[in-house]
């Protein structure tokens, strides 16, 4: 296995660099400043060195995890004891090691994939700078540990169209909406349907494009949200379920709640997120859709299903505040019937509306003329292309 990879490593970073070359023939006036990559591909630093540019590394994900991963690669191993307390990585709440995601635990993916993961974190230094998207008041503790290890670690996000930020709500059951807003609508009836709701009052679902959901999972967590009586768009992916009595009891429950829900095969969440009928989100809190639901101001139920979702429901729900956690190895209906009541009303509900109010602010803040990201995203072009640059390449040197 780990040949093969190699093999593939090798045959990619081949042929990144014939596309390279091709384009310094084309332009040759226009050399590369620098390689921004993301920091799992394992060639970029060897690609960055052969053309005598400074590396970027792009992490995609939150700086708590990104914390989490440099502590592991400097040594840290989860104790064994499942109850054991884990409560010394920057960023990242206190948690039992039975709560760390399932792709820290080597124990439990093998020593192969554990040291895959985990090789790129040992090849930092190298980099001219680590950006993440995240911001600085969301992630504070996590990024100014990270550079106290010296690694100079810059927030940048968070990563979405400024028109995401220019208003509390871009799309309202009162208002007619820009050209781009109506050309959307005409191409997804949900929007429309939307339109028609009353202001917070629907509950949007969404698990990303990667999770799938056990038969019994999904009949527990569909007959939750029937039991509720809210209303509801639901995002469901065609191969999201995996089972095959699954489509008869879609259709039924499509049926049943037809007058308050809508089922589609795929919405686009940014403009849903956007839309004054929606009240909050139920998630697989993967970092976009994470961060997507903080700009907008919405509250979150979080279901994590694999990988760093689970990490990330521990920053939503402790941190941050903005998140219930309806995380469950075994999931009831009474709980998701209990967790949306209390995302709608109650006591419970005005405290995440008023966190999620107050995230919304500090993210928009971030990338406004004034904002963090907007400095440090300036002091990026700065870095590639300025003294910076200079100085760190004689320091390689």
């Amino acid at each position: 296995m780990e040949r093969c990879l190699q093999y593939i490593s090798s045959c990619m970073l081949e042929e990144v660099e014939n596309v390279m070359h091709s384009l310094l023939k084309q332009e040759p006036l226009l050399p590369f400043t620098c390689l921004l990559a993301d920091v799992r591909i394992p060639f970029s630093q060897c690609l960055a060195d052969k053309f005598g540019i400074p590396r970027i590394a792009f992490w995609t994900q939150s700086a708590a995890s990104f914390s989490y991963h440099v502590t592991l690669a400097g040594g840290f191993h989860l104790p064994a004891d499942e109850r054991e307390i884990i409560e010394h990585i920057p960023g990242v709440p206190t948690h039992t090691a039975s709560e760390a995601p399932v792709i820290f635990r080597r124990e439990l993916v093998g020593d192969f994939i554990f040291d895959f993961i985990l090789k790129p974190f040992l090849q930092l230094n190298g980099a001219l700078a680590v950006v993440i998207n995240t911001f600085e008041s969301l992630e504070a503790e996590a990024l100014d540990a990270l550079r106290g290890q010296g690694l100079n670690v810059l927030s940048i996000g968070p990563l979405l169209p400024l028109a995401y930020f220019r208003s509390s709500t871009s799309t309202s059951p009162s208002s007619t909406g820009s050209k781009e807003e109506n050309k959307i609508k005409a191409e997804h009836f949900c929007l429309k349907w939307l339109d028609a709701r009353e202001p917070a009052s629907v509950l949007y679902i969404s698990f990303g494009t990667l999770v799938c959901l056990e038969e019994a999972t999904f009949e527990e967590l569909a007959l939750g949200i029937e039991a509720s009586g809210r209303n509801f768009l639901w995002s469901l992916r065609p191969n999201m379920l995996a089972g095959n009595q699954s489509a008869s009891f879609i259709e039924a429950f499509k049926g049943r709640t037809e007058h308050r829900g809508l089922v589609v095969p795929w919405a686009p969440q940014v403009e849903v997120l956007s839309h004054a009928s929606i009240r909050g989100f139920l998630t697989h809190c993967g970092w976009n859709s994470s961060l997507e639901s903080m700009c907008r101001g919405v509250p979150m139920i979080g279901m994590p299903v694999f990988g760093e979702q689970k990490l990330n429901l521990m920053c939503l729900v402790q941190c941050w505040k903005v998140c219930l956690d309806m995380s469950s190895e075994r999931l009831q209906q009474e709980q998701v019937e209990e967790s949306v009541q209390a995302l709608f009303e109650g006591l419970k509900a005005e405290e995440l509306r008023s966190w999620a109010d107050k995230v919304q602010s500090a993210a928009a803040f971030s990338i406004g003329s004034s904002g963090s990201s907007s400095a440090n995203f300036k002091h990026v072009v700065k870095l590639v292309s300025g003294s910076s640059r200079l100085d760190h390449l004689g320091q390689l040197a």
